[in-house]
């Protein structure tokens, strides 16, 4: 009798031990994962810490326009800049106004005197992935600017079994939260769409069409003959800029300068 409760407690020693032992073994195994998670997230913070380390700035047009050359006399031009991207202190009126007249034009506020028009609307102003600014580009004048900035999500670690798991996925949490916190490929763009008008001593006969909306099964097409002295020229300049953790004070003088110089080089 007193042999057999012997062996049961033995028995039942050595199950909790073997417990014990598989839950350790758990727990060294997605500890192991754990680091390895944070291995690999660091070694991705730093590809992306190498490859964006420098600033890449660009600025693109979706079209290009070719103007009639005229004689310096009448190198006259109208200017008109307006930023309804809601973010403000961001000038480019004057960079392109000195940039004209260096070119030899001479800009007027007296718009019957002025041989060319130019009117530019800045539409947005901040953080934009890049393919949302490249779309946007490729769409031209007057399309709809969608695509928010995105950051990079890393998938969680997930198991069935015991609490064990959770130390690997706190690990690999931990790993996520401080790379993403360190390392931010950001892009900046200035968006902007831009009209030039030329002058022309015929009347130039223009057909303007209306669509109005009329609840949400219908609308009313509306169509407007016009005669004015004006060739009207429309494109969209977008500009942007990458680095890694980019701020907008450093991204801000730049974009000014890609999109004034854009817009000063149509002439």
């Amino acid at each position: 009798m007193e042999t057999g409760i012997t062996d049961n407690i033995c028995l039942s020693a050595f199950h909790i031990k073997g417990i014990k032992m598989n839950n350790n073994r758990l727990l060294i195994k997605f500890s192991m994962i754990g680091l390895l998670s944070l291995l690999l997230i660091s070694c991705a913070a730093t590809q992306t810490l190498i490859a964006k380390r420098h600033l890449n700035v660009q600025t693109k047009t979706s079209s290009s326009i070719f103007l009639t050359p005229v004689a310096n006399r009448e190198k006259s031009i109208y200017v008109q800049i307006k930023n309804t991207s809601g973010k403000e202190n961001f000038y480019i009126r004057q960079r392109i106004v000195t940039q004209l007249r260096q070119k030899g034009y001479r800009v007027t506020n007296n718009i019957h005197s002025a041989h060319y028009l130019l009117q530019a609307n800045i539409l947005r102003i901040g953080v934009l992935k890049q393919s949302a600014a490249d779309r946007a580009l490729h769409q031209g004048y007057g399309s709809i600017i969608a695509g928010a900035a995105g950051g990079a999500a890393i998938g969680a670690l997930a198991s069935d079994r015991s609490g064990a798991p959770l130390v690997g996925a706190l690990v690999g949490g931990i790993a996520s939260t401080i790379a993403d916190s360190a390392v931010h490929d950001v892009t900046y763009a200035a968006i902007s769409d831009v009209q030039v008008s030329e002058r022309d001593l015929n009347p130039v006969k223009t057909e303007k069409i209306m669509h109005a909306k009329q609840g949400s099964s219908g609308e009313i097409i509306q169509r407007q003959q016009l005669k004015s002295q004006w060739i009207h020229y429309r494109t969209r300049v977008v500009s942007s800029a990458e680095r890694v953790n980019l701020s907008f004070a450093t991204a801000k003088p730049k974009l000014e300068a890609g999109l004034s110089h854009a817009i000063a080089g149509i002439f």
